[in-house]
């Protein structure tokens, strides 16, 4: 009896019988694949630039899992470590959470307030005026934030830029 692959009659026959049971199983895995990207799917918004980094976060943590639990990369610890500070970068990014502790104790002291005008669709913010030294600490505040914020993500397309290649054989 011939085994797969074979062009004799037999072949041709076991071919007929196992092929359909292969592309079931491809079928199946795409599926699964599939079903993995629906919560991030459902949560998608036009106008959110966040979720392409919560799409790359997902698929780079599965592709991390899969390097961890079957190792198809010679030096897979190292690059898995990558990996998992990219996600710690994108999360970091996605948390916005630069200086909040000082800017959050600021409006704590100095809580904004709306002053409405009347006959006028628009309203004001009105913030209470603050000492100069805590208005100094508030712009010093403002201002790490923003160095912060723009030098994360010149790190994480660094990261990404550098070390991209080497994760996906």
């Amino acid at each position: 009896m011939g085994t797969y692959g074979d062009e004799t009659f037999w072949g041709r026959i076991w071919r007929w019988i196992v092929t359909p049971f292969e592309y079931l199983e491809r079928a199946y895995f795409r599926v699964m694949i599939m079903l993995r990207y629906i919560p991030l799917a459902w949560n998608d918004q036009d106008w959110d630039w966040a979720w392409i980094l919560r799409m790359m976060q997902h698929k780079i943590r599965r592709t991390r899992i899969c390097i961890q639990n079957h190792g198809h990369h010679e030096d897979s610890t190292e690059i898995c470590q990558e990996m998992k500070d990219v996600e710690d970068h994108i999360q970091r990014i996605l948390d916005d959470d630069y200086v909040m502790d000082n800017l959050m104790e600021y409006h704590k002291k100095y809580p904004p307030h709306f002053k409405s005008i009347i006959n006028s669709p628009n309203s004001e913010m009105i913030h209470p005026k603050a000492s100069p030294e805590d208005e100094a600490s508030y712009q010093q505040a403002s201002q790490m934030r923003q160095l912060l914020e723009v030098n994360d993500w010149m790190a994480l397309w660094i990261k990404i830029e550098r070390n991209m290649k080497k994760w996906w054989d």
